[in-house]
């Protein structure tokens, strides 16, 4: 609720206190995916961009249900943040966005975690985010925890 200052004639609104739009992480758990939480090996995004939901989605079908079964694999986002949406071709401009797709993205920023894996070798983690980022449409790299 808008409250109004008494002082003037015509009431001036205070704003309440913004509260992040929904969809949206906000800085406190963007700070922490920065950093190795759950396992030894982890895959980093080297750059900003998005990913998309059928992406992540071969990534599960083929390669985290054969890893899990060995190895625990900790995945640190959500493909379902952003819907995206498109008009028909043809269509005159303006009556809103258009239909939604059955997909959605998320944005990746820049040194964010994506991927972890626990109890394996350095070779093994390797080759399986080699596997996970010929899936992926951002550039990654390979990090340790150092312990």
């Amino acid at each position: 609720m808008m409250r109004f200052i008494e002082k003037y004639s015509k009431g001036k609104k205070i704003p309440p206190k913004q509260v992040p739009q929904k969809g949206r992480l906000s800085k406190e758990i963007e700070k922490k995916c920065t950093k190795i939480l759950y396992g030894d090996f982890a895959l980093k995004a080297a750059e900003t961009g998005t990913i998309s939901s059928s992406q992540y989605k071969s990534i599960l079908e083929n390669i985290l249900k054969k890893v899990r079964k060995v190895y625990p694999m900790y995945v640190l986002f959500n493909p379902g943040q952003i819907p995206l949406t498109q008009k028909p071709v043809k269509v005159r401009m303006g009556k809103g966005n258009g239909k939604i797709y059955k997909h959605s993205i998320a944005k990746i920023k820049k040194e964010r975690i994506l991927f972890e894996i626990k109890g394996c070798n350095n070779n093994t983690a390797k080759h399986i985010f080699k596997k996970i980022s010929n899936k992926l449409s951002i550039k990654t790299t390979v990090i340790t925890n150092k312990k």
